[in-house]
């Protein structure tokens, strides 16, 4: 399905999971540029997840928009319908026989 949103933000899972394993003990035992980097790596995914979050948000968004559209054509179209069947349209149909008469 293309909504015009560009391409799905991918998550780098096994990165994520790296992070998620690290434990303060072991995090206290590491030299200050090892915690620079995973500080950076943090940073670096937190901003893909947001990215990723704001495209299925805006997806989101879009379908909903698109299903409250096709709801109002089908209510549409089933009120146009129901004027037919009632006789609300007949209307034009006995105008043509009478202009065909002339």
């Amino acid at each position: 399905m293309q909504l015009g949103l560009g391409p799905k933000p991918q998550l780098e899972e096994r990165k994520i999971q790296e992070l998620l394993d690290l434990t303060h003990d072991n995090l206290a035992l590491l030299p200050l540029p090892q915690l620079d980097a995973h500080l950076a790596n943090i940073r670096t995914q937190t901003a893909n997840t947001s990215q990723l979050l704001t495209y299925m948000l805006q997806t989101r968004d879009a379908l909903q928009q698109d299903s409250e559209t096709y709801n109002k054509l089908i209510a549409e179209l089933v009120m146009e319908a129901q004027k037919m069947k009632t006789g609300v349209g007949k209307g034009r149909s006995v105008s043509r026989r009478g202009s065909g008469m002339t």
